[in-house]
């Protein structure tokens, strides 16, 4: 029960927008944001997930492990830190048709020693589309952010 809750809060943890014609995820981690964004013709390129096959065309191990690897190389952690794996989801964005499936991979960002595992408020969130392509997230300037508040 205590997994399913602390799913549930990391996927309500990253903000998700469905803006001109992007499916956009926001997460923060040691005071940055970063943006993930995948156009909806990015999205119909990538395979679908067929109603008569039992799994997708990524596997969920694969989309962890490319996700991890992208997560490593985009995103510099502090010294004294570490990424624990969080959650994954199957997510049909509501940009594509019903059988575009992405996978949403989090991390939980956290110290080396004296915190638990997989806590705290440090959360990125990854996009893995059906043809193994990560999103790489972007670091969030502070003209965003302006451009955000005065919306």
């Amino acid at each position: 029960m205590v997994g399913l809750f602390a799913s549930r809060v990391m996927l309500a943890s990253a903000l998700m927008c469905f803006q001109q014609g992007d499916f956009t995820l926001r997460s923060s981690a040691f005071g940055k944001t970063y943006v993930s964004a995948v156009s909806e013709a990015k999205l119909l390129d990538s395979p679908a997930w067929a109603d008569d096959k039992p799994n997708p065309p990524v596997s969920a191990r694969s989309a962890m492990n490319l996700a991890r690897i992208v997560l490593d190389a985009a995103i510099e952690l502090p010294e004294d830190c570490e990424w624990h794996q969080g959650s994954l989801h199957l997510m049909v964005p509501p940009l594509s048709d019903q059988q575009r499936w992405i996978w949403l991979v989090y991390y939980y960002g956290s110290k080396k020693t004296g915190v638990t595992p997989g806590t705290g408020s440090h959360k990125i969130a990854l996009i893995v589309l059906m043809d193994g392509t990560v999103v790489k997230p972007k670091l969030e300037s502070p003209a965003d952010d302006d451009k955000k508040s005065q919306d």
